[in-house]
């Protein structure tokens, strides 16, 4: 990119710096590429599943490639199963957090809806889940499994449910299927109620007083 024949399109600044107006989440794998010399995709370092990150598509990353210029060959081989049991893994996972988001947001139940539009056909669709109460951080957790939530609740269902109460004694989680519209309902419930009085007593107020 910063090669001599491009210089008419890359300037510095004063103090020899560049300012570069392109996507920021897609720029970890420019610096990758940069710094170990191969291209990593999300589906083989799984960061799709690290809710701490922002998913990108492939489609994003080919973009970012071809500005700066940068080689790249595209896998040619499908997701192995291992990489699906990761998948699902993460799915789980985020579920799980889930739970602590809740408690945070002081409620103790939150629904989570994961449509499937591929049989109803709607092209101009809002969004493919629904968390409610909404809660941001609950929210972005599930944002990277949008597109597989609905299959995943239905392929996998007794195992989460099964894996969801085995992690905390006091969550309950029921997964059904609803037909209109065509839609999974994750129901998660946490048995414990919060106690007002017991906070106040670790609340900086109780010591104010």
């Amino acid at each position: 990119m910063f090669q001599d024949r491009n210089r008419i399109l890359v300037h510095a600044n004063k103090d020899n710096e560049y300012f570069i107006d392109r996507n920021g989440q897609a720029f970890r794998y420019i610096l990758e590429y940069y710094r170990n010399g191969e291209v990593l995709w999300p589906n083989e370092n799984f960061s799709e599943n690290d809710t701490s990150q922002t998913y990108i598509s492939r489609w994003e990353i080919l973009r970012e490639f071809d500005y700066f210029q940068i080689p790249f060959e595209i896998p040619n081989t499908l997701p192995t199963s291992e990489m699906l049991a990761k998948r699902l893994d993460g799915f789980m996972n985020a579920l799980l957090e889930c739970s602590f988001d809740i408690k945070f947001a002081f409620r103790t139940y939150m629904n989570i809806k994961f449509y499937d539009y591929s049989i109803s056909g709607e092209e101009n669709r809002p969004t493919m889940f629904v968390v409610n109460p909404y809660i941001d951080g609950a929210y972005k957790k599930l944002k990277p499994f949008e597109s597989c939530g609905y299959t995943l609740s239905i392929f996998f269902k007794e195992e989460i449910s099964a894996f969801m109460t085995a992690s905390l004694s006091k969550l309950s989680c029921d997964i059904r299927k609803v037909k209109s519209p065509d839609c999974v309902v994750i129901r998660m419930y946490i048995r414990d109620n919060i106690d007002c009085e017991e906070i106040l007593k670790h609340s900086v107020y109780k010591k104010l007083l």
